[in-house]
């Protein structure tokens, strides 16, 4: 009998113990659901307040692609207007001057001195007037107007280089890639800047204008071998003030540095713009 009620004890014991062990186990098992409770509200609240701010970055960056563009087709326009008033204004006075020394010419044929005069003075006037004709062209709609980005910068690159007597290479490396109107306006109206520059201030003979995208960015270097004159920050008229502000609209960069023998020029644009 003793033995039976010890057994007994002992069932009681156990079942206490178990009863004891289930209440703890759930107990923990309420805890783990409410931690993992508020741990979903808290990634819930983190991943909405994520969501929210990259979609006040995507909104920022969409209304600085449009400030880019609208601040990049402004740009074009004050150009365009200021290649007509050049066209229509300097340009058509500029023939006239040259119409009247033309009269001047032939009713001074009995004085060889007047007539030499008016003749460099043609001259002059002619020079003038071939300077407007080419700003009015480098003013006005861009070949991108006309052509393929591509196509458009080798037209521009060979015209400048056959006017100006200099050799260019030409390495353009942007197979599939898709550039916005704005990345391209840029780069176009840098490379041609930075070109004519060339053909105005420097003795190269030798230029080289090259185009890739690495890690999102469009880069385009241009270098020459006249000896660091063409494009140098002290040139007043080098134009490095409005490629470097073509850049920074962009949110990209310009480096010019001196190389061996000549200037290079980088110009890195973002291609999200």
């Amino acid at each position: 009998a003793l033995v039976w009620f010890l057994a007994i004890g002992a069932v009681g014991n156990a079942e206490r113990e178990i009863r004891e062990l289930l209440r703890e186990r759930d107990e923990i098992r309420k805890s783990v659901e409410r931690a993992n409770q508020e741990l979903e509200s808290q990634v819930e609240m983190r991943t909405e307040e994520l969501s929210s701010a990259v979609g006040e970055l995507q909104q920022s960056r969409d209304r600085l692609t449009a400030l880019a563009a609208r601040t990049v087709s402004l740009q074009e326009s004050e150009r365009r207007s200021i290649g007509r008033d050049l066209h229509d204004g300097t340009g058509q006075a500029l023939t006239a001057v040259q119409l009247g020394l033309e009269m001047l010419e032939a009713l001074s044929a009995n004085d060889p001195s007047i007539r030499e005069n008016v003749h460099r003075t043609q001259e002059l006037t002619l020079g003038a007037l071939e300077e407007v004709r080419r700003a009015v062209q480098r003013l006005g709609p861009p070949l991108l107007d006309e052509l393929e980005f591509r196509d458009a910068v080798e037209r521009m690159g060979s015209d400048i280089a056959d006017q100006a007597g200099f050799e260019l290479d030409l390495s353009i490396a942007i197979d599939g890639v898709t550039l916005s109107p704005a990345v391209e306006i840029a780069c176009y109206r840098i490379a041609q800047e930075a070109l004519t520059n060339i053909a105005k201030h420097s003795p190269a003979d030798k230029v080289s204008l090259s185009m890739r995208v690495e890690h999102a960015r469009l880069e385009l270097f241009i270098s020459d071998n006249g000896g660091g004159s063409a494009i140098l920050p002290e040139n007043p008229t080098s134009g490095l003030r409005g490629m470097r502000e073509r850049c920074a609209i962009l949110g990209g960069r310009l480096d010019v540095r001196v190389t061996e023998g000549g200037v290079a020029v980088t110009a890195t644009i973002p291609l999200l713009v």
